[in-house]
């Protein structure tokens, strides 16, 4: 009696992680993808067997009978969550596994700040950073820095709730280049905002033994000839003459027709 063994070997059935990106509260959705000799006769499930699974701080997964999974991320939750293990059956009672990642994506707002200052004086200035800001990694400048000096212009300071201290040279006036200041967002992307200053020159005052001196000269007027007194009399005066005048030019006439 004789007997032959014959093997016959197969390639292993494989599965592909699969990852999906979404707004922040809004469910994501992504099918992992499985190869080879997958047995369709049992439906997927989670590494624990389960179709449902729910993760503290992230969000709660389902998987339906096709492999589709929905993920719905908790109200808050921003970033890339731990994600989970699907697993599924081959033709050999082998388990085969893919790994399914979502990442919830924040959303920021940014306003840029501007100031104005009198030439020589110190001014501050704020971008306003809203939204899914990571307050965990604090403002800077673009190059990374927290003190940056502009030659001809003036000295930039940052603090670490992101106010800018900007001290101008002793002649600079005008509008400054600014500075852009970055911060990160929950998803560690970089977003900016910038800051600009603005110097104007000290207002003029005039100096008030001059101003008393000016004022003095615009009251003054013409120079009298004589006094207000003298006037009365020299009016009374000729019409005292000028009576006198009449009455011996009545009398005269007055003779002549005698």
């Amino acid at each position: 009696v004789t007997a032959s063994y014959r093997p016959t070997v197969v390639d292993p059935s494989t599965g592909h992680d699969t990852a999906s990106t979404g707004a922040k509260g809004q469910p994501q959705v992504a099918t992992p993808v499985f190869e080879g000799h997958i047995d369709s006769t049992v439906p997927p499930t989670f590494e624990d067997g389960s179709t449902t699974m729910v993760v503290p701080g992230e969000g709660s997964y389902t998987i339906d009978k096709d492999g589709k999974i929905t993920f719905t991320p908790e109200p808050d939750f921003v970033g890339t969550a731990k994600g989970l293990v699907v697993k599924r059956l081959d033709m050999y009672g082998n388990v085969v596994i893919a790994h399914y990642t979502p990442t919830v994506l924040g959303q920021t707002q940014v306003s840029d700040a501007t100031s104005e200052g009198l030439k020589g004086q110190t001014q501050t200035g704020k971008p306003n950073f809203t939204g899914d800001v990571d307050l965990t990694v604090p403002p800077t400048f673009e190059d990374g820095t927290t003190e940056k000096v502009v030659p001809g212009e003036g000295t930039y300071v940052i603090s670490p709730d992101g106010t800018v201290t900007f001290t101008p040279e002793a002649d600079f006036v005008g509008q400054a280049k600014g500075v852009k200041v970055i911060r990160k967002d929950r998803n560690g992307n970089i977003i900016s905002g910038f800051y600009t200053p603005t110097v104007v020159e000290l207002p003029v005052v005039e100096n008030p033994e001059q101003q008393g001196i000016t004022e003095e000269r615009t009251t003054k007027t013409l120079p009298n000839t004589g006094s207000e007194e003298t006037s009365h009399l020299t009016a009374g005066l000729l019409a005292a003459l000028s009576g006198m005048g009449l009455i011996s030019l009545a009398q005269r006439k007055k003779s002549e027709e005698e």
